[in-house]
């Protein structure tokens, strides 16, 4: 096909008598062009496509969704009217009233024929010859907004002249985070901050369409869409030439490219083409595996869930995974099922926050019973005036919310309470969710198991990659170390040691440190008498649920070495503080505790724990007999 379609140029240029622009054209560095295919056709197995251009899920080029026009435009702005010649079209200088008119968005954003054009300049901003090298800068190329992030971009031009295919390879990308850096990033070095260069890595040799008829976006819903595309009864389709992929190295994604006339060798010498000018119909974002980019419509990092995002509102961007909900939310902001406070508190009103009820119309500690019925610090109580939006009272004062809050590893405090900013977030292949890790610039991240970048590149000099499948941190950049270490759930890794996700963690006010997680502190209103203490907003014994070791007893919750562990007193004497004391003596107040195995053992006076086997049977005759001495006396 790629023949056939090279043979009707050739015989187009011909009728038409040449290219009028042949003594000002880049030519290519071979006769053909077909060294700048092969180097293509070699680096990947599907580099070069004899067929129109089709994502991976699919799609076809009219259906999908394209970017937008920032900025750049310098040259022309037209249409293609005639399709099956290259030299069947009509442009203006913006100004000029060109086809579509002046505003170089409408010819820019869609695809459908009308097409724009940049000259490469200098820095005087003189145009640069065709021909000349030199000069490829992001900044001076058009900007497009690409709607997300892509990994990829797909070039539809329009071209005007020989030699083919190279002028379809007229072309230099670079993409960014940023649409106004004003920097490079080194190709070893991939910087959101700044432009980095895409590499052409396939061709589909029919472009778009091999239908001279076919009218772009507006027939994307035709249901015979590949039929008609690939439809050339009426002639053979040329000037939308080879359309052209791009790509940054796997796990990358940015949401804004330039494109530049010329090709400074990309992606090889083979490919040099210095184009002072070039001619776009459209370009729009792929995904890394050729799928159509997921559009972020509210520009809150999060695609859009209708395209296998998880943004459950894309126009809002208040609204997505990992936003702070306060309790009191009359809609979902974070995208995830709604959910009560726990038991045994409330909304508070005021904050947003769940925190603990009063108990019995009363709080502990320095905690007041608010008009609400939730605790709050008594010095926030005593306030006469509530604090500004978007602060809290804590310890009297209006504070931002998260002041001197330290979350868990993997959370962010929004709003004052410890969030997990990754919950129902779904992130593009070869790609993992960074957003809780410091200094992160974006959702989600390249995982640190991308081939085409060292894993030293992505996790920098001081850390290294968790390359296990299975592995809850799979991908991520950790301390070395952690790349082997085997945590438990309630544990994260630091320095090669897994430590308690709680350690150095300060939750906010009102809130406890649980298994990894800041949850509400539901004993912040409860007082406890002597010997017991709160769990889960109730007084119980100080020694439930603890189990201490051999030769240990608990003690008002802690474990202490046991006087009486090896001592066998018999069955008429028991052991209390490690000395054997007579049965019927007075052994002093009873100790309660846990025995080495976890079980409770009764207050029943001196030692509170097993102590040898005894004898059962004496004990049980000596119990008998005391139950017969007292009935004889009551005869009496």
């Amino acid at each position: 096909m790629a023949a056939l379609r090279v043979s009707v140029v050739l015989v187009l240029l011909m009728l038409l008598g040449g290219a009028e622009r042949a003594s000002a054209q880049a030519t290519c560095v071979d006769a053909t062009g077909d060294a700048c295919l092969n180097v293509i056709r070699t680096a990947r197995a599907d580099g070069v496509v004899e067929d129109i251009f089709t994502t991976r899920d699919g799609l076809f080029a009219p259906q999908l969704t394209y970017a937008t026009y920032v900025r750049g435009v310098n040259g022309c702005i037209g249409v293609t009217h005639t399709p099956t010649e290259l030299s069947g079209y009509a442009c203006g200088a913006v100004g000029s009233s060109p086809p579509g008119g002046n505003d170089p968005s409408f010819q820019a954003n869609s695809l459908d024929w009308y097409w724009t054009q940049v000259l490469r300049t200098n820095d005087s901003g003189a145009t640069v010859a065709d021909g000349a090298a030199g000069f490829y800068e992001p900044t001076r190329g058009r900007v497009y907004d690409l709607g997300g992030e892509a990994n990829r971009v797909v070039l539809f031009p329009i071209t005007d002249h020989a030699p083919l295919p190279c002028e379809a390879f007229e072309y230099t990308v670079w993409l960014s985070n940023n649409p106004d850096a004003t920097t490079i990033a080194s190709p070893d070095a991939p910087d959101p901050a700044q432009w980095n260069e895409a590499r052409l890595i396939r061709a589909f040799t029919q472009g778009w369409t091999r239908n001279p008829t076919a009218s772009g976006v507006a027939e994307a819903a035709r249901p015979d869409l590949g039929t008609w595309l690939r439809d050339n009864s009426a002639g053979e389709a040329v000037a939308d030439a080879l359309a052209t992929v791009w790509a940054l190295p796997c796990g990358l994604s940015f949401r804004y490219v330039s494109i530049q006339a010329g090709n400074n060798g990309n992606p090889g010498p083979e490919c040099v083409f210095h184009s002072g000018d070039d001619e776009l119909d459209a370009v729009a974002g792929l995904n890394e595996d050729d799928t159509a980019i997921c559009i972020d419509g509210d520009g809150d990092g999060h695609r859009a869930a209708a395209c296998g995002g998880s943004d459950c509102d894309d126009a809002d961007p208040a609204v997505h995974p990992g936003a702070f909900e306060p309790c009191n939310a009359t809609r979902d902001l974070d995208c995830l099922p709604a959910g009560e406070c726990p038991t045994g508190t409330m909304c508070d009103e005021d904050t947003g926050l769940c925190s603990t009820a009063c108990f019995e119309g009363a709080c502990a500690g320095d905690f007041s019973c608010s008009a609400g019925n939730v605790c709050v610090e008594a010095a926030c109580a005593a306030r006469t005036e509530p604090c500004p939006d978007g602060t809290l009272c804590r310890a009297g004062s209006c504070v931002a919310p998260c002041d001197g809050v330290v979350c868990p590893a993997g959370r962010l405090c929004a709003g004052g309470a410890c969030i997990d900013p990754c919950a129902g977030v779904i992130c593009p292949s070869m790609q993992i969710c960074i957003a809780a890790e410091p200094g992160a610039r974006t959702i989600c991240g390249p995982a640190c198991t991308c081939s085409d970048l060292a894993s030293s590149v992505i996790c920098g000099a001081d850390r290294t990659c968790d390359a296990r499948p299975e592995s809850p941190s799979a991908g991520h950049c950790v301390d070395p170390g952690c790349e082997t270490a085997i945590c438990a759930t309630t544990e994260a890794c630091t320095a090669g040691t897994c430590r308690d996700r709680c350690d150095g963690v300060v939750c906010p006010v009102g809130q406890a440190c649980r298994a990894g997680e800041c949850i509400v502190d539901r004993c912040s209103s409860v007082s406890c008498g002597a010997g017991t203490v709160c769990r889960d907003g109730a007084c119980v014994s100080a020694c439930d649920g603890v189990s201490c070791p051999s030769g240990e007893r608990c003690v008002d919750g802690g474990c202490l070495p046991d006087p009486c562990a090896g001592i066998d007193c018999g069955a008429a004497a028991r052991c209390v503080d490690g000395t054997c004391i007579a049965l019927g003596r007075d052994a002093g107040p009873p100790v309660e505790g846990m025995d080495a195995g976890g079980t409770r053992v009764p207050n029943e006076g001196g030692c509170g724990c097993r102590v040898g086997r005894g004898n059962s049977a004496l004990s049980l005759l000596a119990g008998l007999g005391l139950i017969a001495a007292l009935l004889a006396r009551k005869r009496r």
